[in-house]
């Protein structure tokens, strides 16, 4: 993946991203603590958890676009989600 760089012009008082620390560059994404990483029960793939993620919370898995539902935090586990019925009024 190529760093995008910001023209001082457009964002003045910004910082270009290669001039940001390795570790800022790894907290990309992440406000408040660290991206978990879960595997999807459906193709394998690696599917990242926010840290203000929930548990019973639903994500997508980027690969195989199932939905797919938080069942731990610690460590990071995913479920295929529950189908939605409709009610119909009952």
């Amino acid at each position: 993946m190529v760093p995008l760089l910001v023209p001082a012009l457009l964002f003045p008082g910004r910082a270009a991203v290669n001039s940001c620390t390795a570790a800022e560059r790894s907290n990309f994404g992440s406000i408040g603590g660290r991206m978990s990483v879960a595997a999807c029960p459906e193709c394998d793939a690696q599917v990242n958890i926010e840290p203000d993620t929930r548990v019973s919370e639903i994500v997508e898995c980027g690969d195989c676009r199932s939905e797919l539902e938080v069942t731990s935090l610690e460590p990071a586990t995913l479920a295929q989600a529950p189908e939605v019925e409709e009610d119909w009024g009952e």
